[in-house]
């Protein structure tokens, strides 16, 4: 058991909030019971992971994808229905978006560069750009992350500007067989694609692909990788949730909603 504030203080002392400017209020976003007891950790705020974290008697709910928007004013529809829930609940939210993309060490990029062995990092916006030291090919890369995100979807092959498909992930192998320098930003980064090439990258793993991508990556002879959203943004919540098993010993379990976007 760990009282509501006190886990409130440490997501903020190993997030550091005030140094990110936001589309949300980062860290405590719905107030419920003084006492935590056990907590449900997801990547998004959605109905399917309340219902199960309601049906597991959860105390508090830790996402990546919490509530977007810093200001309310009137709170109707969908959000207003969740937000009864958990009031109704005493369950309280917690939702850590920019913060748990940086972190260096158990953000989602971290997590995804560490996956891979990739090492030099230098920061690049909430991600970063790292060395391809174990010399993965992109076949090897696009294996280890559906081992590691357990990845599902079909497998297909694509033709002209159509991806290529391998368990759910999308790529374009335009660029280097085995890549050297890789840029990786998890979420909905695709904008960033050309950033990281004039940086140095010539493969690039984000979250989510543009309109624009497929001829990018041909003109620019790299590679593109789209987890997906959702499987960029499991490593970070994963690791959290490890991390506060071992320092607060509070009951904790993921929910693991998949979505393939």
């Amino acid at each position: 058991m760990i009282k509501r504030r006190e886990l409130e203080t440490y997501l903020n002392t190993l997030y550091h909030y005030d140094e990110f400017s936001d589309y949300c209020q980062n860290g405590m976003q719905i107030e419920g019971s003084k006492h935590i007891h056990k907590i449900a950790f997801g990547v998004s705020f959605n109905r399917l992971f309340l219902e199960k974290s309601v049906d597991w008697n959860a105390d508090a709910l830790i996402v990546h994808h919490g509530i977007f928007g810093k200001n309310f004013f009137e709170l109707t529809g969908i959000l207003q229905k969740k937000v009864k829930i958990c009031l109704e609940n005493g369950i309280s939210l917690f939702g850590i978006h920019l913060p748990m993309d940086a972190h260096p060490v158990i953000g989602h990029n971290a997590l995804l560069a560490d996956m891979l062995g990739a090492k030099n990092r230098e920061a690049f916006e909430v991600g970063c750009l790292c060395d391809n030291n174990e010399m993965h090919s992109l076949d090897r890369i696009i294996d280890i992350f559906i081992d590691k995100l357990d990845h599902e979807g079909p497998h297909s092959r694509g033709l002209n500007l159509v991806p290529h498909m391998k368990k759910g992930i999308q790529f374009f192998n335009f660029g280097p067989k085995t890549p050297s320098r890789i840029g990786i930003i998890s979420g909905g980064s695709g904008s960033s694609f050309e950033t990281a090439i004039h940086a140095g990258a010539d493969t690039f793993i984000c979250g989510d692909i543009r309109e624009q991508i497929p001829a990018l990556a041909y003109e620019t002879r790299s590679n593109f990788v789209n987890l997906g959203h959702y499987y960029s943004e499991k490593p970070g919540i994963l690791k959290l949730m490890e991390k506060i098993k071992s320092d607060l010993n509070v009951e904790s379990n993921y929910f693991d909603i998949k979505n393939s976007v």
